[in-house]
């Protein structure tokens, strides 16, 4: 996901998003009310930090229009990066995707929506924020 519009063009089963954005992670428990079906606990307290081209982003709250950047499931972060760059578009931080998925919970329902414009080191590797709920078959 990146920081504008939608692409391809808005259609009725596919509206171009508005979010308004405060650029704070919250506490896991604030995550965890807010996005109640899962949240990895092994991201309690660790810091995202932003990939060089994210280092510059305004971090004053604002309103948006992410875009999608969907490549296959085979695609690597360095391609879908490229992409998005290739687009003229910047990945979307963490922020951006909590702010998303407040917004409209039920994209995560269809697809893995992924924020590459920061990184953190979690259990000795290094991990992106993202939205997916899946189903289990038994409703979970």
């Amino acid at each position: 996901m990146t920081n504008q519009g939608i692409e391809p063009p808005p259609t009725t089963s596919n509206p171009p998003f508005r979010v308004r954005v405060v650029y704070v992670i919250p506490a896991m428990d604030e995550l965890r009310r807010r996005f109640p079906a899962y949240v990895n606990p092994a991201f309690d307290g660790i810091t995202f930090k932003p990939i060089k081209v994210c280092e510059g982003v305004s971090r004053e709250t604002r309103k948006i229009e992410p875009k999608y950047v969907h490549l296959d499931y085979s695609a690597s972060s360095e391609e879908v990066l490229a992409e998005i760059d290739k687009r003229g578009f910047r990945p979307c931080l963490p922020e951006e995707l909590i702010a998303f998925g407040d917004a409209y919970p039920e994209e995560q329902q269809k697809f893995c929506i992924v924020a590459l414009g920061s990184e953190a080191n979690v259990g000795g590797g290094c991990r992106v924020a993202f939205l997916f709920l899946w189903d289990d078959g038994d409703g979970r």
